[in-house]
C-alpha cells in the first residue's frame, strides 16, 4: 500500500522499518516473559533462588523462548 501511495523507495524503507518493529516487539515480549515465567515459577520448581540466576541463564531462557517460536 505505501509503495503504491509513496512509491517505491518509500514501500521499500516502510518495510524495513516494519521488519524491525516486529524483531523489537518479540525481543520485549520474550524479555518479558522471562521476569514473571522463570523467575517465579520455573526457579521455584526447580530449587533455584532468583537471585542465583546469572546472566547466561536469562540469555539462554529468552533464547529457548524465541526459538520456540
Amino acid at each position: 500500500m505505501s509503495s503504491t501511495l509513496g512509491g517505491k523507495g518509500y514501500g521499500w524503507s516502510t518495510a524495513w522499518f516494519n521488519l524491525l518493529g516486529l524483531i523489537f516487539v518479540a525481543a520485549s515480549v520474550n524479555f518479558g516473559v522471562f521476569d514473571p515465567f522463570f523467575k517465579t515459577l520455573i526457579a521455584l520448581i526447580l530449587g533455584i533462588a532468583p537471585e542465583a540466576m546469572g546472566e547466561a541463564f536469562q540469555i539462554g531462557s529468552i533464547a529457548l523462548i524465541t526459538i520456540s517460536q
